[in-house]
């Protein structure tokens, strides 16, 4: 005859698996401490070898020219038909080593656009 007071041993095994979790989170919060670590000292190996430089030196290329900057801000000028802004403000720009003042008119950023600029500058000189 069988013993009342024995268990089958899957419900023993069972109780036990659910009873050692805390070894299961140990494994888990040591891992992403060390994963941690590592991304870490990758950051700061690519910090010390200079490599920022050769990650993000081309990064340059990828930003937009002056030119194309005022080019964007005249075409925005001219379509609100805003006249003043367009013919008569003076904008900054480095070209090449030089900086130099241009305005929407400049040839240089073919700007087509259908606001008359004679006499806007000298009607409205002391709006700008």
């Amino acid at each position: 005859m069988s013993n009342k007071n024995s268990r089958p041993d899957s419900l023993i095994k069972r109780r036990t698996l659910l009873s050692n979790r805390s070894g299961f989170e140990l494994a888990m919060s040591t891992l992403v401490i060390i994963i941690l670590s590592i991304a870490v000292l990758v950051v700061l190996l690519i910090t010390f070898t200079g490599g920022w430089k050769k990650l993000w030196g081309n990064a340059e290329q990828l930003t937009p020219s002056d030119l194309e900057v005022i080019k964007s801000a005249c075409v925005n000028a001219c379509n609100s038909e805003m006249g003043i802004d367009f013919c008569c403000r003076q904008r900054e720009a480095v070209v090449g080593n030089n900086k130099i003042k241009i305005n929407c008119t400049d040839y240089r950023l073919n700007v087509d656009c259908n606001i008359k600029c004679t006499d806007q500058c000298s009607a409205n000189a002391g709006a700008i």
